[in-house]
């Protein structure tokens, strides 16, 4: 996949990160490909598991499906 992952968005809502309310990005995890890139604040939601991407990074989704976080 290309860098987008706007094939995967599902909504915004708000979400506490530390002592701040931020409005957030929600993906789903099923529908993430390979080479997509997140910014954070987002949470990216997985059948099995959250992924919480905070403030100041990136997830980027690897070959194997794997999220790599990393500072922006």
């Amino acid at each position: 996949g290309d860098k987008d992952p706007q094939g995967a968005f599902k909504r915004v809502r708000r979400c506490w990160f530390g002592k701040e309310s931020v409005e957030t990005a929600c993906y789903d995890g099923e529908r993430m490909l390979a080479g997509h890139v997140v910014p954070g604040p987002a949470i990216v939601e997985e059948k099995a598991t959250t992924v919480v991407v905070p403030k100041g990074f990136t997830a980027t989704v690897d070959a194997s499906g794997t999220y790599l976080l990393r500072r922006s």
